[in-house]
């Protein structure tokens, strides 16, 4: 009788929790991204920028990895290169509001973490690890 209660109880979990993270539980109120931030989220996924940037170091290649861009060179440098392109990197003629939108998006991502990791090494073939540290 103990078994059938604890797999009803985890069964009875498992849907409490799917429930609350396939509904949107955990979605901007947790994270504090305000609402042009999350608009260029969904601006970043719809241009498809992890084609060629990286964000935490996981994306593509062609381009830099844009994790703290704006928390080191400020918005201006990152709205010059969003309107004009640069070598690779088309012209989109986005409208003011979504430069905007993904320069905020950016400016958060800043904030939640860095990249690379200051302790990290990268080998030569562009994968990263952590040293371990001995006493």
């Amino acid at each position: 009788m103990l078994k059938l209660s604890a797999l009803v109880l985890l069964i009875g979990a498992f849907i409490f929790y799917s429930f609350f993270i396939y509904t949107g539980g955990t979605e901007t109120a947790a994270s504090g991204i305000n609402d042009s931030a999350m608009n260029g989220k969904e601006l970043w996924q719809q241009y498809n920028c992890t084609s060629c940037h990286q964000i935490y170091g996981l994306g593509g290649y062609l381009g830099p990895d844009l994790t703290n861009i704006v928390n080191k060179k400020g918005r201006d440098y990152a709205a010059a290169f969003i309107k004009s392109g640069v070598k690779a990197m088309p012209v989109f003629n986005l409208p003011e509001n979504e430069v905007t939108a993904l320069i905020d998006y950016l400016e958060y991502v800043g904030t939640t973490g860095s990249f690379p990791n200051r302790d990290v090494v990268i080998d030569e073939y562009g994968s990263f690890h952590i040293p371990v540290k001995s006493n």
